[in-house]
């Protein structure tokens, strides 16, 4: 699927997207953490799936739905600490989405949620990983 059917995707699986700048992945929303936890209205998800198809990328906020959203910066790290194998075993059971710059987001729901986002430090060989 293609950028705009995955944000279709989302919507119609009840998760809330919002449009990002596809050059500095900031928000072009104020205030969009409250989609956490607040549904779009039928308005915004017009709006937004016409501003992802004249070009602008989106994110899906952690929270909603139970979602997690783990983030690896460089994905060939996160094949050296679990493996290669374990990788693609665990994408073939929920979303994975290579980022631009070479890194992965895993996506998954879990009723285990942290109350903040924390960022884990790993480390191989003594040396620190960048998640």
């Amino acid at each position: 699927m293609d950028k705009l059917q995955w944000a279709k995707w989302f919507i119609d699986h009840n998760f809330a997207i919002f449009p990002i700048d596809p050059q500095t992945k900031k928000p072009i929303i104020k205030e969009w953490q409250r989609f956490s936890t607040t549904p779009l209205t039928d308005e915004e998800k017009a709006k937004y799936l016409e501003m992802i198809q004249n070009g602008y990328n989106y994110a899906v906020p952690c929270g909603q739905n139970h979602l997690v959203i783990l983030d690896f910066e460089d994905k060939e790290l996160i094949k050296a600490w679990i493996g290669e194998m374990a990788l693609n075993e665990m994408c073939k059971k929920t979303l994975c989405v290579d980022t631009v710059h070479g890194g992965i987001h895993i996506y998954f729901t879990s009723d285990d949620i942290p109350q903040q986002k924390f960022n884990p430090v790993f480390t191989q060989n003594g040396n620190q990983l960048q998640t």
